[in-house]
């Protein structure tokens, strides 16, 4: 069975209406549910493997809003689901 721990923190948003802190992403979770290793999304989305594992375990607290974009795009979901 997979456990998936989620933390939701009021962050104030940016001008684009993400926020521009990504605390305990659900980067992690939707990666997951596509059957995706992080080495597999970072083909997909052109962002480096170190990235994404640096914003799963809460490592990297800000992300570019086109690495968002990129990462939001792989997985199929809207940038704003990713945290």
């Amino acid at each position: 069975m997979s456990r998936f721990y989620v933390s939701f923190f009021l962050v104030k948003s940016n001008s684009n209406g993400y926020n521009s802190l990504m605390i305990l992403s659900r980067l992690k979770e939707h990666r997951r549910r596509r059957g995706l290793t992080q080495v597999e999304l970072a083909k997909l989305s052109d962002v480096g493997r170190a990235t994404i594992a640096a914003i799963e375990t809460d490592k990297r607290k800000r992300v570019h809003p086109a690495t968002r974009r990129r990462l939001a795009r792989a997985l199929k979901v809207k940038p704003r689901d990713l945290g």
